[in-house]
């Protein structure tokens, strides 16, 4: 099985299924039907691609994750228990996929640690100028020439920070929805957005 690759803006889930729909087709799966696995995850590949694109900086890393998240997902779908949506499922595996594949790789130097450090700072949203850029910067990277410059700016920036920019300004996730992903506290998710964003705007402007 191989996921396919997407190279534009994310693509919202577009699920061509219902609840009762996607339970049959787990329960199916579950049970060793690999075109109801097939059917289940065809509509979250792209998403999922690109959610791990935005994440590495990296196509074929980008890849690797996606696939390596599909297998994963393939193997513990019985402990799927439906409570969530099965996109916010595989985004939690993607995520963890990632930061597993930054603890073991050599050729990452980041410190987990630096976006927690003074958890209470920074509690609310960015300033005017800082919140301005930042959509000013989201508005031109929809074109074509400015999507390198802005993956090169999101690789500049420690992954917890990156990722909760991902998920918020990018994929457009409310924080209850990051709270439930990253589970850690909202108030933490803010801290680390202020930081990502205010550090997003120094390289931008």
């Amino acid at each position: 099985m191989r996921v396919r690759t997407h190279h534009g803006t994310v693509v919202p889930e577009t699920p061509a299924y219902d609840r009762a729909e996607q339970a049959s087709l787990v329960r199916a799966a579950v049970a060793g039907d690999a075109e109801a696995f097939e059917t289940l995850i065809e509509p979250l590949q792209r998403p999922l691609y690109g959610y791990a694109l935005r994440l590495c900086g990296n196509v074929h890393l980008a890849e690797d994750l996606s696939q390596d998240t599909f297998i994963k997902a393939y193997r513990s779908l019985s402990s799927f228990s439906g409570q969530s949506r099965l996109s916010t499922w595989l985004h939690r595996i993607l995520r963890n996929t990632w930061i597993d594949h930054i603890k073991s790789s050599k050729r990452q130097a980041l410190d987990l640690r630096e976006a927690d450090q003074d958890p209470d700072m920074m509690l609310e949203e960015p300033s005017h100028m800082t919140a301005e850029a930042v959509v000013r910067f989201s508005e031109m990277s929809r074109q074509a020439e400015m999507q390198d410059r802005l993956s090169e700016a999101l690789q500049h920036l420690p992954p917890k920070l990156r990722e909760v920019l991902v998920l918020r300004d990018i994929e457009g996730c409310s924080y209850d929805e990051m709270a439930d992903l990253i589970d850690v506290a909202v108030g933490t998710i803010k801290s680390r957005l202020a930081r990502a964003r205010d550090r997003l705007r120094s390289q931008l402007v």
